[in-house]
């Protein structure tokens, strides 16, 4: 079943969509009680203790996976970002606490700006109890102008016997210009013998429209830099990726060897329908393919299910599918994960989850259930409300489990934010309820400090603009401060910088990106200063 868990938390991080107002706190919609995460969402929360917090408009998020084996890691989606902003305010300071006996120390989050209100750096602390203070920073990020310059993460983490850990890494980052924020080489460093030694090098080279041309991978011998691969892309009219063909460094050759090929292909509406993935055969001397994925959607482009099959023994092997239905307002109404059934061909009910909303849009509540084979029927297992304050401010998160033993829904976590005079977010905290006890039990709290200015606003200089909603499955509406949309041009960027697509306005507010692959991606206009930072 975990394997299962897997594949739904990661498809709901990147599709899911909320309406929420630009500067609001903005939580992650989905958060599976199944998965019973809270036994390592204390490392998670100290390392990326912005975690849920206004960035620009955006969040900063987790996705949380594991391999199957009991084991259980996790991955950080690190949206780089111009400004870090809880409405008003800028935040300079996040302190993180568990509770034990009483509230102990756990992290401590900086940040510090130009006098622009731009990043300057970014920097993680941990508490160490022994020594009664905060270790040098486990976790950086440096900017310039804008753009990310270096990162590092100093020392492997493994606390309280969980079974997560991170290799410490530094990554540099060059650009062939700051107004274009184009990147040019990236380079990753790791830790040997107390010093930072180069470990792999990619450079990135670019078509005449800015698009992606080739990124080439070099590794580090102690000596000098090898090649290693590189990938090619193609590209469509419409700047939409065709192709991505992947050599590798023949020694022996001296030159680069085939390897492995994705084929993208979409319909007359450019949205996405079909991936193709296959391997270069010296043999045959032709492309063998091993996987496809296929995409089903409605007339406004949705996708109403996805699923992949992969070539066993030179069969076709179906596994699993994902099925989505959406409301009168594009926002997920239920998804359901089906597995292949190779005895009666057809496709079996796994799980679903359903969403309910408000009259603005926001999620008012989900539900998890699992199918059960012997007595046909959806059984049910977890659900969470969503409760808004006056402000339409998130306030709680009440989430409950269904016990089988006395037919009832029994409390489980509670989470809860508080805002100030501003509506600026300050403290955020979690609730555990024992049924041992018949108690709550408190988990974690994050405090956040901010600074204003004298008014208690804060100075922007150009013009603004909004995006939502956020995250998003793939439609987006856009509202320019000054409402000139004629002449404008939208950009799309990797979160690397790297220029995907640009669409001309020409007065439209609603933006389809329903041909992107399911990410993170930062969103400019032209004119406009603020930058958008989007969850598809």
């Amino acid at each position: 079943m975990r394997s299962y868990i897997l594949l739904v938390l990661i498809l709901l991080v990147v599709r899911t969509g909320s309406s929420q107002n630009n500067y609001k706190i903005v939580k992650r919609d989905i958060q599976p009680l199944y998965l019973e995460m809270y036994d390592i969402s204390y490392l998670i929360n100290a390392i990326q203790s912005l975690n849920n917090v206004l960035i620009t408009g955006q969040v900063i998020d987790s996705i949380y996976y594991t391999s199957g084996d009991d084991n259980w890691y996790f991955k950080n989606i690190n949206k780089d970002v111009i400004r870090s902003r809880n409405n008003k305010g800028l935040i300079t300071k996040i302190e993180s606490s568990l509770y034990s006996s009483g509230w102990e120390k756990l992290s401590e989050t900086e940040v510090d700006y130009y006098a622009n209100d731009t990043i300057f750096t970014y920097k993680l602390d941990l508490w160490d109890t022994q020594t009664q203070s905060f270790e040098d920073s486990r976790f950086a990020k440096f900017y310039s102008n804008g753009l990310l310059i270096e990162e590092w993460f100093k020392k492997d983490i493994i606390k309280k016997d969980i079974p997560v850990s991170i290799d410490p890494y530094r990554i540099t980052y060059d650009y062939y210009d700051t107004l274009c924020y184009l990147l040019k080489s990236k380079i990753t460093y790791k830790l040997q013998n107390n010093e930072w030694v180069y470990r792999y090098k990619e450079l990135l080279s670019y078509n005449s429209y800015d698009d992606i041309k080739n990124v080439e991978y070099l590794e580090w011998d102690n000596v000098t830099w090898k090649k290693a691969y590189k990938d090619e892309y193609t590209y469509n009219d419409d700047h939409l990726q065709l192709t991505q063909t992947q050599y590798i460094w023949g020694d022996i050759s001296s030159q680069y060897e085939l390897s492995n090929k994705i084929i993208n292909e979409y319909d007359t509406s450019n949205y996405l329908m079909k991936v193709i993935y296959s391997r270069w055969d010296n043999n045959s001397n032709d492309w063998i393919k091993t996987r496809r994925y296929f995409y089903e959607r409605d007339q406004n482009g949705n996708i109403l299910s996805d699923y992949y099959e992969n070539k066993i023994d030179n069969e076709w092997s179906r596994d699993l599918k994902n099925n989505y239905t959406y409301t009168s307002h594009d926002l997920l109404s239920t998804y359901v994960l089906t597995k292949w059934n190779y005895e009666t061909n057809k496709w079996d009910d796994v799980y679903t989850y359903n969403y309910e909303y408000n009259n603005i849009q926001n999620i008012v509540k989900y539900s998890f259930s699992h199918w059960d084979t012997s007595s046909n029927s959806w059984i049910n297992d977890s659900y969470q409300d969503y409760i808004y304050n006056l402000n339409n401010n998130l306030e709680f998160i009440e989430s409950y489990i269904w016990n089988d033993t006395l037919y009832r829904w029994d409390y489980s976590k509670i989470r809860s934010y508080i805002y100030n005079e501003n509506e600026n977010l300050i403290q955020e905290s979690e609730q555990l309820f024992s049924d041992v006890i018949n108690e709550w039990i408190h988990l974690y709290k994050n405090d956040y400090y901010l600074s204003y200015n004298s008014s208690g606003l804060l100075y922007l200089e150009g013009k603004q603009m909004s995006i939502y909603p956020n995250p998003s499955k793939g439609i987006i509406s856009i509202e320019l401060e000054d409402n000139m949309y004629l002449n404008k041009k939208l950009e799309v960027y990797s979160i690397n910088g790297l220029l995907i697509k640009r669409i001309d306005l020409e007065n439209k507010r609603d933006i389809k990106l329903l041909d992107l692959t399911p990410g993170i991606y930062i969103i400019r206009v032209e004119g406009y200063t603020s930058e958008r930072i989007i969850i598809i």
